[in-house]
């Protein structure tokens, strides 16, 4: 007997909330969520999803420090 190819899964974003699974799937999950091609035709087209892994947050990043404008010297003025 021929041995069934299991299809293959990629990773995913979301970038708007849905339910898959009986769980619902948040921008803000760390997880990627798996799909294969025709799981994730659907949530494409609907922009719930997109290719790629969601991006890791650095521990322990800050904001970077506000920069303070240079001083300006107000225009002289002519009198």
């Amino acid at each position: 007997m021929a041995e069934k190819k299991t299809p293959e899964t990629k990773p995913f974003k979301v970038k708007s909330a849905f339910v898959w699974d009986k769980k619902i799937r948040k921008p803000s999950d760390k997880e990627a969520l798996m799909l294969t091609t025709a799981e994730a035709a659907p949530l494409l087209h609907r922009g719930k999803i997109e290719l790629g892994k969601p991006a890791a947050k650095a521990s322990g990043a800050t904001k970077p420090a506000a920069t303070k404008p240079a001083a300006t010297t107000p225009p002289a003025t002519t009198a």
